[in-house]
């Protein structure tokens, strides 16, 4: 499992570096991106979803602001373990948190 927290105060959609995330590879408009916002926490199982960080652009450049991320894998010897239950962890995200 992969957690990440953004700590990027006042972060404009303008300067790119979004997570975009690529839940059925089947079909592209299911494509999901995230803003890397201040106290934006996410977490996915990385080693079932397809994933990118998207680069970040001139604006964030000229704006001199930084892009801060802290990044955790969370492993185990059992992966069925953690996958056991992805399907009501899905549903649960999906419920309660909305990209963007």
């Amino acid at each position: 499992m992969t957690v990440i927290l953004y700590l990027n105060d006042n972060w404009n959609d303008e300067y790119g570096g979004f997570l975009r995330l690529y839940p059925y590879l089947k079909n592209t408009s299911d494509i999901i991106d995230y803003s890397p916002i201040g106290n934006r926490l996410i977490l996915f199982y990385s080693d079932f979803m397809v994933h990118e960080v998207l680069k970040t652009t001139k604006e964030l450049k000229k704006s001199k602001m930084k892009r801060y991320t802290i990044t955790v894998w969370l492993k185990t010897e059992n992966s069925n373990q953690i996958h056991k239950d992805r399907f009501l962890f899905r549903e649960i995200c999906q419920k309660h948190f909305q990209p963007k």
